[in-house]
């Protein structure tokens, strides 16, 4: 093999890009809580996740029983009157599951395929719907975190650092622009609290986790109005990779000021720097086949830990200003500047050499790249409440804008093979000669407007339009050519719901999305965006008498204009937009506290994925590790009085169906069923806990992509010790 890709390797990279765009990204040049008293159970930051939502306009803060939400229309909103699915996840229920990642946050969520290719410290992959969710559709504060098509110029945020996380599922490019047609996740950060709070945790754990997190804010000195935070964590872990790193360091200030009455100015920042590991490339005989030398080690390094490494550092400054003019109109922008740099160098294996009969032996590349971003967003809107008697409607008029400047550069190279079941390191690599070297500057400019009526309160209309145009310029610095490509497209929303006496919430919705593409075909013509459009209907039941929502959902989305291989025999590596993929199915959430201390939350999904029209020779096929059943259910029980008070036990279930292993579905990845559980005590201050992770450690595989297969994480345990004053 020599440093530029063979045909093979390039035919090779070319799917593994299809499945990994955030980790091996092929360029155009190559293709041509605490709820320990009754009084916290039932509280709306317990059950909502924290402060109220911070907004001009009047809060709506909900119920117990359905919190309030902000991502579906911007205006904070009881998620039962939200005509669409969309699910927050509150401090309470990260703190319940000892969430340490994005990833392990999303496993109860309906909808969602957490984990995706399982075992994995420098990326979080998931997926919504059906539809890879973790390049484009992950937000912090309403403002989009840039990710691009190609590169490893990827944001990881810390999950100690948010209040709450809200998932939406279907189409948001009416508010939010570009997107993929399956949902989006918003992180919403911890902001100053009004009264004084300070914690600090220590943990240990498993592949010798210690992490010590520490978090204080209130009021701030004489000023009256001015409150502060400053969140942090500090982590020096190994993983279930051998010789791989977990490390990260992590502090967010902020500061808010309630200027006057009706004016509030909120600053934040964060800074991140994480060292991790690399994601497992491992042969599908001795994973999810049988290998006559056994099965693969789970915590088999298929790489060269003097070679290997990723670097991530991050940082970002922005503000919420918010003003209220008066009872019916109020004005809110938000602004965020982010930093992030990355180096990676990666040893990683390309499958079993054919010509060893004994299969011991990984074939195996090298990998580096370098990547810089930086981006400025802002989102600008005005809203209006007005009208009386029967008839009410809340008007939002927004624009938004986004400015990213990215560069990255990338090469492979040759490796020495590996014996996969008795490895010897150390081999000299190289550092690989580039193969890509591009600088990319994006705009998107959107406009959008929004109207919420409400007709003696229980008929709900939603109606939403919005305008986009989006610029990029590339140039390729190898080659010394630039290239641009302009879009504009429209896009919109509407939903009705209709409030019964008994809580029940009945809805209707059809919302559209936009994906621009990069690049152009082997004709020359640039790509056009890709497109989405999605039915849903559903319906919610709120039964304040055991402070339980239940959620039943029904979806069919179609995704057009995706790309696949060219039919023209002279471009073998030519992509063309013909492609079309097709996702339905049914999603059931709950989350309930029946009784005094008990928190339940239960998510199934059933998803009909299938590629509509493909060159591949995939058409009607399932897309590759993509389930069609999903299911969890999270259940946590405090004592509330009697000598054991303070006494938390939870456990949990996860199931994931088979998926398939590779486009044509020949390669089956079979389902897997796994088991949490923890136990907590606080007593004055001080809370003690034990968590163990796939409790059973049963030996799983999440996925296998282009003749690779990525490994679920073994049993992980975790102490916690946290003091609270």
């Amino acid at each position: 093999m020599t440093a530029t890709p063979s045909a093979a390797l390039r035919l090779r990279l070319l799917l593994i890009a299809a499945a990994l765009p955030a980790a091996i990204a092929i360029p155009a040049a190559v293709q041509a809580a605490d709820a320990s008293t009754e009084a916290a159970a039932e509280s709306p930051a317990a059950t909502g996740g924290g402060q109220p939502v911070q907004l001009a306009p009047v809060i709506a803060t909900g119920t117990p029983v359905a919190p309030a939400a902000q991502t579906a229309t911007k205006i904070a909103a009881p998620l039962a009157e939200i005509p669409q699915s969309i699910t927050v996840i509150g401090r309470d229920a990260l703190d319940e599951q000892n969430a340490q990642s994005l990833n392990q946050a999303l496993r109860f969520v309906p909808g969602v395929q957490s984990e995706q290719y399982g075992l994995d410290n420098v990326y979080d992959f998931f997926a919504i719907r059906g539809f890879r969710a973790d390049d484009t559709g992950v937000f912090r504060d309403g403002l989009l975190l840039f990710s691009p098509a190609s590169g490893f110029a990827a944001f990881r945020l810390e999950p100690y650092g948010v209040e709450r996380i809200e998932v939406l599922r279907g189409p948001a490019s009416v508010l939010y622009g570009s997107a993929n047609p399956g949902g989006l996740v918003n992180y919403v950060s911890k902001q100053p609290p009004a009264t004084a709070q300070r914690e600090l945790q220590l943990e240990i754990g498993s592949f010798d986790w210690k992490q010590v997190k520490a978090d204080v804010g209130g009021p701030l000195g004489a000023v009256d109005g001015l409150q502060y935070r400053l969140t942090g964590l500090y982590r020096d872990s190994g993983t279930q990779v051998d010789f791989e790193q977990n490390d990260r360091a992590f502090i967010a200030p902020s500061l808010s000021w309630q200027i006057g009455p009706g004016t509030r100015l909120t600053v934040l920042g964060q800074y991140q720097n994480d060292d991790a590991g690399h994601l497992q490339f491992l042969p599908a005989a001795g994973t999810v086949q049988p290998n006559p030398n056994g099965r693969i080690s789970t915590h088999r390094n298929d790489g060269e830990p003097g070679y290997n490494g990723f670097d991530r550092e991050q940082w970002s400054a922005g503000w919420i200003a918010e003003h209220r003019f008066d009872a019916v109109w109020s004005v809110r922008q938000q602004f965020r500047y982010d930093h992030l740099d990355t180096a990676f160098r990666d040893v990683f294996g390309l499958g079993l050499d054919p010509a060893d009969d004994s299969q011991r032996t990984l074939l195996r590349a090298s990998f580096s790249s370098a990547d810089r971003a930086r981006a400025a967003v802002v989102d600008s809107n005005l809203t209006g409440r007005f009208g009386s008697g029967r008839l009410r409607h809340t008007v939002l008029v927004g624009v938004d804008y986004q400015h990213i400047d990215y560069a990255g550069n990338q090469g492979f190279g040759e490796a020495p093979s590996l014996d996969l079941y008795a490895p010897s390191y150390g081999a000299s690599i190289e550092v690989p000669a580039l193969f890509v070297d591009t600088a990319t500057k994006r705009s998107q400019v959107g406009l959008y407007v929004q109207e919420q009526a409400t007709l003696d309160e229980r008929w709900r209309l939603l109606l939403g339009g919005r305008q986009d145009w989006v610029s990029n310029r590339v140039r390729d610095r190898l080659a010394d050519s630039r290239s641009k490509q302009d879009d504009s497209q429209r896009s919109g929303r509407v939903g009705v719901s209709y409030r019964f006496n008994l809580g029940l919430v009945p809805y209707l919705n059809y919302a559209t999305s936009f994906l621009p593409v990069i690049g152009s075909d082997s004709a020359g013509r640039g790509f056009q965006p890709e497109t989405g459009r999605q039915w849903e209907t559903g319906a919610k039941l709120e039964l304040p008498s055991v402070r339980s929502l239940l959620t039943l959902a029904g979806f069919h989305i179609e995704r057009q204009n995706v790309l696949t291989p060219s039919p023209d025999p002279e471009a073998p590596f030519g992509r063309v937009q013909t492609g079309a993929v097709r996702s339905q199915g049914v999603e059931f959430g709950a989350e309930a506290r029946p009784l005094p201390g008990l928190h339940l939350t239960a998510a199934y999904t059933w998803q009909d994925v299938e590629v509509t029209r493909s060159n591949a020779g995939n058409r009607g096929l399932r897309p590759v590790a993509t389930p069609e059943h999903l299911a969890s259910l999270h259940a946590r029980y405090a004592l509330l009085e009697g000598p054991l008070a303070g006494l938390g036990l939870s456990a949990a279930v996860r199931y994931q169906g088979a998926t398939a292993g590779d486009d044509l579905n020949t390669l089956k990845v079979t389902a897997y069923t796994l088991f949490d559980a923890g136990i907590d005590y606080g007593w004055r201050g001080l809370r003690f806990g034990v968590y163990a992770q796939n409790l059973g450690n049963n030996t799983h595989v999440a996925a296998c992509q282009a003749g690779s297969c990525f490994y679920g994480v073994d049993r992980t345990v975790t102490g916690t010790v946290a003091y609270r004053w």
